[in-house]
């Protein structure tokens, strides 16, 4: 098989991706899918912004 590089381990495979099979049933509108970073509602992270963050420090910092 050429693969058109030379792969130092000699096995002609580097990688190999495995891609869950996923249903998209419905998408953002441009505008929402630029602010989520995706138009696909399912991949929305659910780890907080870093503005969220920010604000969350700010409001503690005001308490002290």
């Amino acid at each position: 098989m050429t693969t058109g590089f030379n792969n130092p381990l000699g096995t002609g495979h580097l990688a190999m991706a495995f891609v869950c099979p996923q249903e998209y049933i419905t998408r953002f509108n441009p505008d929402e899918g630029l602010c989520q970073g995706t138009i696909f509602p399912e991949l929305v992270s659910p780890y907080p912004t870093y503005q969220l963050l920010l604000r969350t420090a700010a409001k503690e910092a005001q308490k002290e």
